[in-house]
């Protein structure tokens, strides 16, 4: 019996931002590489917003939108991993965008390394400048580092040897690094594919959920689709200015000194109990910090107004 699965899931979570979500789908239609399926899962979100997956009429994109809102990526990823029939799994976010040899690179690069997860190196860009999210810095390893999941591509595989994404409201840091350091802790082979082939939009930032007509995806589309070696070369122009902006920036020392303690136990207790995490006592505080800071980034996205 032939298999006519496709090589690739890419997972889009959707919210209520039609014009972000319309640019991200054209980056995946852009692709070089084409043996994909496109589940893009709303959470909860209005009608508008599934009129743009049957605007484009390709059949490699399909449509589901959640009962209820989750507030976070987590409920749209699992359900996109439930229904996925890829053997790879991608994700990007509905505000961000790839280059259109993203998956090509990343699909030959795996299969090279013969990684559970790959990932490449993402320009986050801000109103204020640009920031690179690559490898784990000196001293640092996956099992603590942050790594957006616009830049990954993961075996099928690992859902069944890491389970799905955990629930926002049990974690002290965001979902997307807690799966990720888990994949690690899990002792799974992670590789760094050294080329800048996706852009991140900070929604924070961009206010991208208010009453605004301020969308640099659009603009930053339209160069991809012209000249992407020029864009490129413009971003790290401009992330080299911002660096020499921010370099003499650092955390306080008690700030440094909790996180550096939250890292040792986390590494050292979860190597032998995977429920640890959510019971030591510092995490109760972590958690209460991390959700006080991810409600005021909601405002500021415009999600709680």
């Amino acid at each position: 019996m032939v298999n006519n699965y496709p090589l690739i899931t890419v997972i889009i979570a959707a919210y209520n931002s039609p014009i972000t979500l319309r640019c991200a789908i054209q980056s995946v239609l852009n692709q070089d590489f084409k043996d994909f399926e496109v589940l893009v899962i709303g959470d909860c979100c209005d009608k508008e917003i599934g009129n743009v997956i049957y605007e484009f009429m390709d059949e490699r994109l399909h449509w589901f939108n959640l009962p209820k809102n989750i507030g976070s990526q987590y409920g749209p990823n699992n359900e996109g991993l439930k229904r996925g029939k890829g053997k790879y799994i991608a994700y990007l976010g509905h505000d961000d965008l790839w280059f259109s040899n993203h998956l090509s690179n990343l699909v030959n690069f795996i299969q090279e390394t013969d990684s559970d997860l790959v990932h490449c190196l993402c320009a986050c860009i801000k109103p204020t400048g640009f920031y690179f999210l690559g490898p784990p810095s000196n001293g640092r390893n996956y099992t603590n580092s942050f790594v957006p999941p616009s830049a990954w591509l993961h075996k099928r595989s690992l859902i069944e040897e890491c389970g799905f994404w955990n629930k926002q409201e049990l974690l002290s840091i965001g979902v997307d690094q807690d799966y990720l350091n888990r994949i690690a802790l899990a002792r799974k082979k992670i590789s760094f594919y050294n080329n800048l082939i996706v852009l991140k939009f900070v929604s924070s930032d961009w206010g991208l959920y208010s009453k605004t007509d301020n969308f640099p995806q659009l603009s930053y589309l339209q160069k991809l689709e012209k000249d992407p070696q020029k864009l490129i070369e413009e971003i790290l122009f401009k992330c080299a200015a911002y660096y020499c902006l921010t370099i003499n920036e650092r955390n306080s020392i008690l700030r440094s000194f909790i996180n550096l303690l939250g890292n040792i136990l986390y590494y050292i207790n979860f190597n032998f109990n995977f429920n640890y995490r959510y019971r030591w006592p510092l995490n109760y505080l972590f958690i209460y910090h991390y959700q006080k800071a991810r409600k005021k980034t909601r405002k500021l996205r415009g999600l709680d107004v």
